[in-house]
């Protein structure tokens, strides 16, 4: 059975607070690389091709939004980051709270039980059956 090997998504490199575009990964990526710039999803085969395609105005114009709040991805992974940070300590509280929770109820278990145990009313035979 024959390996397919998809094309590498290429993506810039983050280099003092801009996105720079870098060549080093492109021959290791033997089926090619695409570009998340535009829709076509072109396959670029040759370095020089895709270095042509880097200097283009789309790219360039993609490089630019990248660093928008909404669309830069480092952004999105520390709001991501913190998100989960949130959501650990809210998992935590509520661990501590079950954890009080049950330890209340086996209390009153216990009570419970004792409180029954002390309530056993003595039976008696009165009409002599037993």
């Amino acid at each position: 059975m024959a390996m397919i090997e998809l094309p590498t998504n290429y993506f810039p490199l983050w280099c003092d607070g801009v996105y720079k575009d870098t060549f080093e990964d492109f021959h290791s990526a033997l089926a090619g690389v695409v570009c998340n710039c535009s829709s076509r999803k072109t396959v670029f085969k040759k370095i020089s091709r895709f270095k042509q395609h880097c200097r283009s105005k789309i790219h360039q114009k993609y490089l630019s939004t990248l660093l928008t709040t909404e669309n830069n991805p480092l952004r999105k992974l520390y709001d991501t980051e913190q998100t989960v940070k949130t959501q650990q300590r809210y998992i935590a509280s509520l661990e501590k709270k079950l954890t009080r929770v049950k330890s209340v109820i086996k209390k009153l278990r216990k009570k419970v039980i004792n409180f029954e145990k002390e309530k056993e009313v003595p039976v008696e035979d009165l009409l002599g059956i037993e």
